[in-house]
């Protein structure tokens, strides 16, 4: 996978930022992975069901609304705070990319009547929510109450999101917790049943992947992992990717 968008919307800046954290925390491998799964659960949902609109919940400096070829009839709506999205309108801009398709929201996901009142002015249509790399900087209640709201807005709307935890994330993920907080986004959330989770939220769970396993099968794997850890079964709960549906 590749995204010629990535380098030039970040910038000089962004990249030498996240060279910075990779060399604290070494969370790259994770982040790729996870973003290829995601990939690939969004292209099933709408090329195999009848959703035309995603919607990125904390949205952030993603592209997929320029890179994934899900066709010309596929709307994306990106939320986050506004100062965010400002900072990246005029960066694409800037760049020439063109946003047609795209439709930005100001958005915090803490403030759940926000959230609710969102997806409402959306309508009752099928659609895919992302939620990438957002879920651990909210406390649980936050994310209870912002599942709760998902399964009472109108429309259909299937949710793809990373999750982390597991025996696995505890004992060695603590050095990326660690650089999390000190770059002011602490990780509140760690969900290590992740299905039941959602399944108790009010959820019916089409895939739970696993992105240490996920990883395994491909010809270069990106984690860095002993077999011998391998065999120990928190490994597999480091982070996955949950595809769930209100029941």
């Amino acid at each position: 996978m590749r995204d010629p968008f990535a380098a030039p919307l970040c910038g000089p800046e962004g990249l030498a930022l996240g060279a910075a954290m990779e060399a604290e925390g070494a969370a790259q491998a994770s982040i790729a992975v996870r973003t290829r799964v995601i990939d690939e659960r969004l292209a099933v949902a709408v090329t195999l069901g009848d959703a035309r609109e995603v919607v990125m919940l904390g949205a952030g400096l993603d592209t997929r609304a320029h890179r994934l070829a899900l066709g010309s009839d596929v709307r994306f709506v990106e939320c986050d705070f506004d100062e965010l999205l400002a900072w990246k309108r005029a960066r694409l801009a800037a760049l020439g990319i063109a946003a047609e398709h795209v439709e930005q929201r100001a958005l915090d996901l803490a403030d759940v009547d926000g959230v609710g009142a969102l997806l409402g002015s959306l309508g009752a249509r099928s659609r895919v929510l992302v939620l990438e790399g957002v879920l651990a900087y909210l406390s649980e209640p936050q994310v209870r109450a912002l599942l709760a709201a998902i399964v009472r807005a109108p429309g259909r709307n299937r949710v793809i999101a990373d999750v982390g935890g597991g025996a696995w994330s505890a004992l060695f993920g603590g050095r990326i917790r660690a650089v999390a907080a000190r770059r002011g986004a602490p990780y509140r959330t760690q969900l290590p049943h992740a299905r039941a989770f959602f399944e108790r939220a009010g959820y019916r769970v089409e895939a739970d992947v696993s992105l240490v396993d996920w990883d395994a099968a491909r010809s270069e794997p990106r984690f860095r992992i002993p077999w011998s850890a391998r065999l120990v079964g928190g490994v597999r709960d480091v982070a996955r990717v949950i595809d769930a549906e209100p029941a």
